[in-house]
């Protein structure tokens, strides 16, 4: 959980709370307010240089959650739906908001975190940060591209080495062991292996580079965890696909 640090307000005065850390998750709302009445919440991870929410990068994603109040004490929670922000717009509201009503939750899969870096650099240190979030952010039953735009993917290569690095910061050998399978699952009968998996967008372009992530997946999962499983149950699989 993280509190707002700051109540901004863009130039027309529509409130903006300021979360202080890039994230990917949801906000709470404990509020009253009148029957029926409408409250929105617009989530962006920047701002316009007049203060506004920057949400050109989001492409076609609304990244909005609108609540109706019962006319008593509310408590807002989406459970179906997250967002990547730091900035969150709100609109509809009767009275000034008070930090103290928001609370940002950052959701995630359940992975311990089991390592951490620091250095003598602020620098390499503030880049391993930015990693962790950014990581942390995108695991949804499966290694996603974004949690913020219209997309949040399995793309392959976007893995490929990167869950090298993830292994020393958390525990996600059963993600990956799921995830494998979900690769061999989308591979086509002649060998040929998606650039992304699940198949959403069933992109086979016949590359080695976005596809290779799934050998690279399973020798991680062998060097990383000592899983020979892994290798066993998937050597079929890899093996077809060299072959094509």
């Amino acid at each position: 959980r993280r509190a707002p640090v700051q109540l901004l307000h863009t130039p027309d005065g529509t409130p903006i709370l300021d979360f202080g850390q890039n994230m990917a998750g949801v906000v709470r709302l404990d509020w009253q307010g009148s029957p029926g009445q409408e409250i929105t919440l617009r989530f962006a991870e920047a701002l316009t240089p007049d203060g506004s929410l920057y949400t050109a990068n989001l492409r076609t994603a609304k990244a909005t959650d609108t609540f109706v109040c019962s006319g008593g004490k509310d408590t807002f929670v989406p459970r179906f739906t997250y967002h990547g922000f730091r900035f969150v717009e709100i609109t509809g509201l009767k009275y000034k908001p008070e930090l103290k009503s928001f609370v940002g939750k950052v959701v995630y899969d359940d992975m311990k975190t089991i390592g951490r870096f620091e250095t003598s650099d602020p620098t390499i240190n503030q880049v391993f940060k930015n990693a962790y979030w950014g990581i942390r952010g995108n695991y949804r039953s499966m290694p996603t591209d974004c949690p913020q735009r219209d997309e949040r993917m399995g793309w392959l290569g976007d893995r490929a080495m990167e869950c090298i690095g993830e292994s020393f910061m958390f525990r996600q050998a059963l993600l990956y062991e799921k995830w494998a399978r979900d690769i061999r699952d989308s591979q086509l009968p002649d060998g040929m292996i998606p650039d992304l998996s699940p198949t959403y967008w069933p992109f086979y372009s016949e590359n080695v580079t976005y596809p290779a992530a799934y050998l690279c997946v399973v020798d991680m999962l062998y060097n990383q965890y000592g899983d020979e499983e892994a290798v066993r149950e998937h050597y079929p699989a890899m093996k077809k696909w060299i072959d094509y």
